[in-house]
């Protein structure tokens, strides 16, 4: 369907034109995720085609997920260029860390923790210019994130570091959350419950 929906966008608008970003995302996040819930894919030890390899790059599901979420952050990029709107260029620019952390997120997937490490980092960059305070989810899911690829690498104090990082940031989302008291909505507590889970995986697991 997501396939389908991209290719009548890109028909109507053209390849590359900038409204199609959301759609070469989720068509690319869509593909990731189905081969990141394939057990047999959580590290593909058979991964071997090259970004250039074009007689390989059809047939793998991972390069092509990439290579559509790689569309979108280009068309991202392009719809910022004269953009004078604070407001939409923060919704753009978050949009913009998500997509660096999937690619990431696919690179790892391809065993080349380097490159994802590039990813994840242009990510956090992002997410900490939009919330300097450094205070939110997507700084502490791009340290998570940058410790595992570090761990696969075999960095592993660096890999402690990134992961104490994500722990520290999650804590202090609890507390801002905690800080509320009885005002508190139900969606607070939905999301301080999945902290606590986060944590104390981090703190068993790493």
């Amino acid at each position: 369907l997501l396939q389908k929906a991209l290719g009548a966008i890109t028909a109507m608008r053209g390849e590359l034109a900038p409204e199609c970003a959301e759609f070469y995302f989720s068509y690319g996040d869509a593909v990731l995720m189905q081969e990141e819930d394939n057990p047999q894919n959580v590290i593909n030890a058979n991964y071997g085609a090259e970004p250039g390899d074009d007689d390989d790059a059809d047939a793998d599901p991972i390069q092509s997920a990439w290579e559509s979420m790689d569309t979108a952050r280009l068309l991202f990029e392009r719809r910022l260029e004269g953009m004078t709107d604070g407001e939409q260029i923060a919704k753009i620019r978050a949009k913009m860390a998500e997509v660096h952390l999937r690619l990431g997120d696919a690179n790892v997937q391809s065993n080349k923790f380097v490159e994802a490490i590039e990813e994840y980092r242009n990510g956090l960059n992002i997410a900490r210019e939009l919330h300097p305070d450094g205070n939110h989810r997507s700084i502490s899911d791009a340290h998570f994130r940058i410790g595992m690829a570090l761990r696969h690498k075999g960095d592993e104090e660096a890999a402690l570091q990134h992961y104490t990082l994500a722990k520290l940031g999650l804590q202090s989302m609890g507390d801002v959350i905690r800080a509320k008291g009885d005002a508190a909505t139900d969606a607070d507590r939905r999301q301080l419950a999945q902290i606590e889970a986060i944590v104390k995986d981090l703190e068993e697991t790493h």
